[in-house]
């Protein structure tokens, strides 16, 4: 499974990704239709196709999945620029409150750079929350 934009090609495997869903049934079972519904997309995407492009599936959560597999070290990242695959990413979370009820959380995720001062390219942004 891919995730591509201008800066990466972020790489997951097959396996990975339905364990990730297995997860999310299991701890938000709430929300287990949505999972099970993109669960059975992806296995009969793949029945058809080698490749899943995430950013152009039909399943408009796909950063939010790349962004949590991300985050606990299940994919992997190709630098474009580099060509080369990257050994670590930075992470930079962000919340804003502005009172009750008001204000954002997000997510960076930037590819390392030789500038102390940079936090690096970023590659991808996730708003978690907004209120």
């Amino acid at each position: 499974m891919l995730y591509e934009n201008e800066n990466v090609i972020i790489e997951i495997t097959y396996e990975d990704f339905v364990t990730y869903l297995d997860q999310r049934i299991q701890t938000q079972p709430e929300q287990s239709r949505r999972w099970d519904e993109t669960k059975v997309s992806i296995e009969l995407y793949f029945q058809e196709h080698d490749t899943l492009i995430l950013d152009h599936h039909e399943d408009t959560h796909s950063k939010y999945y790349v962004a949590d597999l991300l985050e606990s070290g299940h994919a992997v990242v190709y630098d474009k620029q580099a060509e080369l695959y990257v050994a670590e990413i930075n992470l930079h979370t962000y919340a804003y409150t502005c009172g009750p009820l008001c204000g954002s959380g997000y997510r960076y995720f930037y590819l390392p750079d030789d500038d102390w001062f940079s936090k690096g390219v970023l590659f991808l942004e996730i708003m978690d929350w907004v209120s």
